[in-house]
C-alpha cells in the first residue's frame, strides 16, 4: 500500500516537473518570439526615421501580417502607411481608411483622416477634400498637428477660390501663425499669408486697412498719399492708374497702413509688419563678418535704377555688371548702408554683403512700390 502511494507520488512528481519544464519552455519561447518582434519593429522604425523607407518597408510587412501575440501590429500599419504615403496615394488611401475605422487610438484616427482628405486634395477632388478637412477640425481639435495641417488646407482651398477669397484665406492663416502649431505649419502659412498680404494690398480688393476716397477738387495723388501715409504708386497700383492724372469725383482704393521693417542678422531675413503683426517676410543677406549695423533707423531716400558710388572711388552707372545694387535702393540714416536689390540671388539668405542689405530685385521691386519714406527700420542681431 505505501509502496503503491509512493509510486503515485513519484509520478506526480515527475508530471508537475515535466509540466515545469513544459511550462518553462512555452514563456521562454514566447519571450523570445516577442523580444523578436521587438527587435525587429525597432530595427525597421529606426530604418524609416533615417530615410530609409525601401528597407524599413518589408520588416513592417512582415509585422504588419503577424497577428499572434504582436503588439506591434497597429503601429506597423501605421508606418506602412505613411511609407505608402509618398509611393502610392491608392494604396496609402486603404491603409488609412483601416487605421481610422479600427484604431483605437484617437491620435492615430486623427491623423488618419487628416491624410484621406489630403490624398483627395493631391487628387484635385476639392469638395471631398474639404470635407474631411473639416472633419478634422471639428472632430479633433485638441490633436493638434493633424488639426492645424487641416486647418492650413481649408485655407489653401479658400485661396484656390480666387481674390475674392483672400480674406477668409487670410484670416485661417493668421490664426495658424498665432497658435501652438508647429514650426513646419506656421512656416507654410506665413509664407501663403505674405502672398495673399500683397496680393490684396496691390488689388482694388477693400480691406480692413483700405477704403474708398472720392477724389475733391484740389487733390493729387501726392496730396492723397501723403494724408493716407502711403506711395503714390500702390495707390496707382491698386486702382489700376496708368498716369497721375484723376478727377473730382473719381474714387480710389486708399490703404492707411504703417509699415514696420525688422530685419534679423541671425537669420537673414526682413520681416515685414504692420502694428506689430505679421504682413510678409522677405530673405535678404547681410553683412559679411557681422558688418551690418544694429539698431533703429528710418528709410530716407529711394532711388530707382540706382548707381553705384564704390568705396575706392568711381561712379559705376545702372545696368553696368559691376553695379552691385540691382534695380532699385532704399537708403537708411546710417551713413552709405541701405536696402536694395541685387543681381545675384545666391546671395540671399546669408551673410554675403559689404554691410547693407540686400534682396533679390523682385522683392526691392515689391518693397520700393510700398514702402515710404520715414518708415522705421530696426536691425536686430537675433
Amino acid at each position: 500500500m505505501n509502496k503503491n502511494k509512493g509510486n503515485s507520488v513519484k509520478k506526480l512528481g515527475v508530471s508537475l516537473l515535466v509540466i515545469g519544464i513544459i511550462a518553462g519552455i512555452s514563456i521562454s519561447a514566447v519571450f523570445l518570439y516577442e523580444r523578436g518582434l521587438s527587435r525587429k519593429y525597432q530595427s525597421a522604425v529606426m530604418l524609416y526615421e533615417q530615410g530609409e523607407q525601401e528597407k524599413a518597408l518589408p520588416l513592417f510587412k512582415k509585422l504588419a501580417k503577424r497577428k499572434l501575440l504582436n503588439d506591434y501590429q497597429e503601429e506597423s500599419f501605421y508606418y506602412l502607411a505613411l511609407i505608402k504615403q509618398d509611393l502610392n496615394h491608392d494604396d496609402a488611401g486603404l491603409l488609412w481608411n483601416k487605421i481610422f475605422e479600427t484604431s483605437p487610438s484617437v491620435e492615430r484616427r486623427a491623423e488618419a483622416l487628416f491624410y484621406l482628405a489630403k490624398n483627395e486634395y493631391d487628387n484635385g477632388n476639392f469638395d471631398e477634400a474639404a470635407k474631411k478637412f473639416n472633419q478634422v477640425v471639428s472632430d479633433y481639435p485638441l490633436i493638434k498637428t493633424p488639426y492645424y495641417k487641416s486647418l492650413y488646407y481649408i485655407g489653401e482651398l479658400e485661396y484656390k477660390k480666387g481674390l475674392n477669397n483672400y480674406l477668409k484665406a487670410r484670416k485661417i492663416f493668421e490664426n495658424i501663425i498665432n497658435s501652438e502649431s508647429g514650426d513646419v505649419v506656421k512656416g507654410m502659412a506665413k509664407a501663403r499669408l505674405g502672398e495673399i498680404n500683397i496680393k490684396l494690398l496691390l488689388s482694388p480688393v477693400l480691406t480692413p486697412e483700405s477704403e474708398i476716397y472720392t477724389v475733391n477738387p484740389g487733390d493729387s495723388l501726392a496730396s492723397i498719399a501723403n494724408r493716407f501715409n502711403t506711395t503714390i504708386a500702390l495707390i496707382k497700383r491698386s486702382n489700376n492708374l496708368t498716369s497721375n492724372f484723376i478727377r473730382p469725383g473719381d474714387r480710389l482704393k486708399v490703404s492707411n497702413i504703417k509699415f514696420k521693417i525688422v530685419i534679423s542678422k541671425k537669420n537673414n531675413t526682413l520681416r515685414l509688419l504692420v502694428n506689430g503683426k505679421f504682413f510678409k517676410e522677405y530673405l535678404v543677406g547681410t553683412g559679411k563678418y557681422n558688418k551690418t549695423p544694429v539698431g533703429k533707423f528710418k528709410i530716407i531716400n529711394k532711388i530707382k535704377e540706382p548707381v553705384w558710388y564704390h568705396p575706392e572711388g568711381g561712379v559705376i552707372p545702372y545696368g553696368d555688371p559691376a553695379n552691385l545694387l540691382g534695380t532699385r535702393w532704399m537708403g537708411i540714416n546710417f551713413p552709405g548702408y541701405g536696402i536694395h536689390g541685387t543681381w545675384d540671388d545666391d546671395s540671399v539668405g546669408k551673410q554675403s554683403s559689404a554691410g547693407c542689405v540686400r534682396l533679390v530685385n523682385s522683392d526691392i521691386e515689391e518693397l520700393f512700390l510700398i514702402i515710404k519714406e520715414n518708415t522705421e527700420v530696426e536691425i536686430t542681431e537675433r
